[in-house]
């Protein structure tokens, strides 16, 4: 059920931290905040599905989250009939593929905010635009710099018909509802995957390091100086 909407509030208690999230401090008590469980719960058994905002960049963060949804929902028996990211949409193509009893899926991750203004900009004009349609925001945590910009992305938000959140993070959760938007929590998508592949052999003797490093405004990682670049 739908909240009555009322402002955002951005302070620093609920502005959600990007490093180290809050975990299931504002879970319902009685109810699992695995990812699958809560999909299971918030879409009709066997429903088509287009995922729109898919990752098509270079954060190996946003290609596992994009594999675990993937992975999600092919156990639990949704079709993806559509697939499309921020700068190909086609909703000519998107009405022929995905049924009218269809769920639109957006992408979760950590982008719901003015970190990443395209991705942003993008969900609210889909949401605009398929006023008509369920749809759900897969888990994402919230980060606006800007609390002004971000009380009214937040309000242009609930005012889709139809429209839940997911938020992997209690202070995002928070944050969600008391904009008035149905939110629930759920844990990351990619914490379903599983590395069952041992490691290869050092090809020198010593210990072997493997970085995962990203180049753009969120790797803000400093080396240590004996792991050079």
């Amino acid at each position: 059920m739908r909240q009555s909407a009322r402002p955002a509030s951005l302070d620093r208690r609920q502005r959600t931290s990007l490093q180290r999230p809050d975990s299931g401090a504002e879970a319902t008590p009685g109810l699992s905040t695995r990812f699958a469980d809560v999909l299971a719960r918030t879409l009709p058994a066997g429903a088509p599905v287009a995922l729109l905002d898919s990752p098509w960049h270079g954060n190996p963060g946003d290609a596992a989250i994009w594999k675990g949804e993937m992975e999600t929902l092919a156990a639990s028996g949704h079709r993806v009939v559509y697939v499309a990211s921020v700068g190909t949409f086609d909703r000519r193509r998107f009405d022929r593929l995905l049924p009218a009893d269809g769920i639109v899926l957006l992408h979760g991750g950590g982008n719901l905010g003015d970190l990443w203004p395209p991705h942003q900009a993008h969900r609210e004009s889909l949401l605009a635009e398929l006023d008509d349609r369920r749809v759900v925001l897969l888990p994402q945590t919230v980060h606006f710099d800007d609390r002004q910009l971000g009380h009214q992305a937040l309000r242009r938000m609930s005012r889709h018909p139809d429209f839940t959140v997911m938020a992997r993070d209690a202070r995002s959760l928070e944050c969600l509802r008391s904009a008035g938007l149905d939110a629930h929590l759920s844990e990351d998508p990619a914490s379903v995957l599983r590395f069952d592949r041992s490691p290869p052999a050092a090809s020198r003797s010593g210990p072997s390091v493997l970085r995962l490093l990203r180049s753009d405004r969120e790797g803000r990682v400093t080396l240590p100086c004996t792991l050079t670049a």
